[in-house]
């Protein structure tokens, strides 16, 4: 009977520490990942976006991986819907930091980043937004085009083309109304004759009808149109540009040549009926640029389909991310306690200075607006070719 029970005791005692040996197994392996929490619209009228900023950021991901992560750690994304919805930001955001722990995170579009902005300052979270808003916080990252600028040089070429009487169509969002200020400072103040501003709902989506808009652009006898619209709803307008017999304009518009746009038949009679077409695209010659010929043809073979202007962004969002962690992680400052150091990781990214990246050349220099430079495209007989 003693010699059983001993063999019961060592049976338990040889359990026990299997299962102490497996649970500190666990924790080393958890304690190898670094989390990125990603909030992005997954579903509802605005998933395309949230399609094209998460997959951008999968890819930079899978390539840190492959190369050693950070020093052995490997990088995850987990990633929240929110709709594009600011308060469901709000509690996709306290859900990362308060139940996950997570402090690094992306959160695309103006919206979304506004809602979260003096919360992530206030618990040290580092944000990465593609916005063309200015969030004015030292923990969130703007890394898009600017509008002050984009106003001002897009104001230069409509006038460039002789466009003397200008219509405006743009979303009736503070993207939007950013966008018709920065373009009478751009535009008017050089000369030119602003004649009508039409403003439209997002949530309409596709089913915007523009013609009442579009005659009015006739009574208006502008030669020239500014479109800032979603991709979708592009569509619909080039449609009723053609339906109305209206492509004598000289017509601007920014990121048209998505691919979404380009593989509509109707869109592109309509752009090749255009007097001039002219579109912004973001900071980058996709046909040239290497980096970003790349980043595409690793795209296209993890994903089978060509990425989007903007996926470019968050790709290069998490590489920087990396470095910087990389570079607080050699000199034993990425952890603070048992979380991430923000601090540490934020004076990395604020030192970035002519990062070659797949959408372009970056820079942060001391701000948490990114610089980058914009390109503008025309279109010539079916094809995008630079605007000089």
């Amino acid at each position: 009977m003693e010699i059983n029970k001993i063999f019961v005791v060592l049976t338990i005692l040889l359990i026990g520490s299997m299962f102490m040996i497996s649970g500190c197994g666990t924790q080393e392996e958890e304690e190898k990942v670094i989390k990125i929490g990603a909030i992005m619209p997954m579903t509802g009228n605005l998933a395309y976006f949230g399609d094209s900023y998460s997959t951008g950021a999968e890819l930079a991901i899978d390539e840190i991986n492959n190369a050693g992560g950070i020093n052995g750690k490997k990088l995850e994304m987990v990633l929240l819907d929110n709709q594009e919805d600011p308060q469901t930001t709000v509690t996709n955001f306290y859900q990362l930091f308060n139940l996950r722990g997570i402090n690094l995170m992306l959160i695309p579009m103006t919206r979304p980043s506004l809602a979260i902005k003096d919360i992530a300052e206030q618990q040290k979270v580092i944000v990465f937004s593609q916005t063309i808003t200015y969030v004015n916080n030292s923990f969130t990252f703007k890394d898009f085009y600017d509008t002050a600028q984009l106003g001002k040089e897009m104001g230069n070429i409509i006038l460039d083309t002789n466009s003397k009487k200008l219509c405006i169509f743009v979303l009736n969002t503070a993207d939007g109304n950013n966008i018709v200020n920065s373009l009478k400072q751009g535009y008017v103040q050089s000369g030119g004759d602003l004649r009508l501003i039409e403003k439209f709902e997002r949530t309409a989506g596709t089913q915007i009808d523009f013609k009442t808009s579009l005659i009015k652009v006739k009574d208006a006898e502008c030669d020239g149109l500014y479109a800032f619209l979603l991709p979708n709803t592009m569509i619909n307008l080039l449609k009723q540009i053609e339906e109305l017999d209206m492509t004598n304009l000289n017509f601007f518009t920014v990121q048209i040549q998505d691919p979404i746009i380009m593989a509509d038949n109707s869109s592109v009679s309509s752009l090749n009926s255009m007097k001039t077409t002219i579109s912004s695209w973001f900071s980058v010659d996709t046909n040239k640029n290497i980096n970003y010929l790349k980043f595409k043809e690793a795209y296209i073979k993890k994903f089978g389909k060509e990425p989007k202007g903007d996926t470019a962004y968050t790709y290069d969002d998490v590489k920087i991310l990396a470095t910087a962690m990389k570079k607080c992680d050699d000199v034993g400052r990425l952890y603070e306690g048992d979380k991430i150091n923000t601090d540490c990781i934020r004076n990395e990214i604020l030192n970035v200075q002519g990062y070659q990246g797949a959408a372009g050349v970056l820079s942060f220099n001391g701000s948490s607006n990114a610089q980058r430079d914009l390109y503008f495209e025309i279109f010539v007989n079916g094809s995008w070719i630079s605007y000089k």
